[in-house]
C-alpha cells in the first residue's frame, strides 16, 4: 500500500491522512456547568463518555420538595409518586429551594443549553416533601420511596440524634437492595453512629 504522504501528492487525491479515532466528549453544553467544579473533580466527564444514566432508575429525594416547573427537572419528575407530608397532598412543591437543588445535582437534564447538569441526567426523581423533617414522616416517605420502585433514596436533612425508627427503616431498605444516602450535615460534627 502506498503511504498517505505519497498518495497526497497524486492529483486525483484531495486528502490522504490516517483515519484518526475520535473520543466522545462528556462535557455538557449547559451554561452553568463551568460553575459545577465538583463534576470534573469527581471525574464525571469521563464517566459520561461511557454512561450518562438510565431512565429506569428512580431516585427518591426526601427534602423540602422539588420545583417541577424548572425545565431542567420537569420531564424527569415522577409526578404520580410525589407526596407532601407537610400538607398531606400529592404536590411536593418546593418553597425553600433546597430539595430542588438536590434534585438538580442528582439528575438535571444535561446538554439542553439550560441551567446545570446533573450527575445522572437520565434518572427519574420522586419528590417526597418532609419539611420540617420529623421521624414519622421520614419513615413514611422511605416506605413510599420503596413502593415507587426507587433504588436510591436521598435524605438531605440534618440531625445528630440516633433515631431507632429511622435506623431500622434504613436497615430494612438495605435488605431490599435500596441504597439510602444521608447528608453528613454542615457543622463538621462526627456523625459516625457505629
Amino acid at each position: 500500500f502506498p503511504s498517505h504522504d505519497s498518495m497526497a501528492k497524486e492529483a486525483i487525491v484531495k486528502y490522504a491522512q490516517p483515519n484518526y479515532i475520535k473520543k466522545k466528549n462528556g462535557i455538557p453544553n449547559d451554561p452553568f456547568y463551568s460553575q459545577q467544579w465538583h463534576l470534573p473533580h469527581i471525574g464525571m466527564p469521563t464517566v459520561w463518555d461511557e454512561f450518562s444514566g438510565d431512565t429506569i432508575v428512580r431516585v427518591s429525594v426526601i427534602d423540602s420538595g422539588v420545583n417541577s416547573n424548572l425545565t431542567d427537572l420537569s420531564s424527569i419528575i415522577e409526578a404520580s409518586w410525589q407526596w407532601d407530608y407537610e400538607n398531606g397532598d400529592s404536590i411536593a412543591d418546593d418553597v425553600e429551594g433546597h430539595g430542588t437543588i438536590i434534585a438538580g445535582i442528582i439528575g438535571a437534564i444535561a446538554n439542553n443549553s439550560i441551567g446545570v447538569s446533573g450527575i445522572s441526567p437520565k434518572v427519574r426523581i420522586v419528590p417526597l416533601k418532609s419539611s420540617p423533617a420529623n421521624s414519622i414522616d421520614i419513615s413514611a416517605a422511605m416506605t413510599r420511596a420503596q413502593q415507587s420502585g426507587s433504588r436510591i433514596i436521598n435524605c438531605s436533612y440534618g440531625g445528630y440524634i440516633r433515631e431507632p425508627i429511622e435506623e431500622d427503616k434504613i436497615s430494612w431498605l438495605n435488605t431490599q437492595g435500596i441504597l439510602v444516602i444521608c447528608s453528613a450535615g454542615n457543622n463538621a460534627n462526627n456523625n459516625n453512629l457505629s
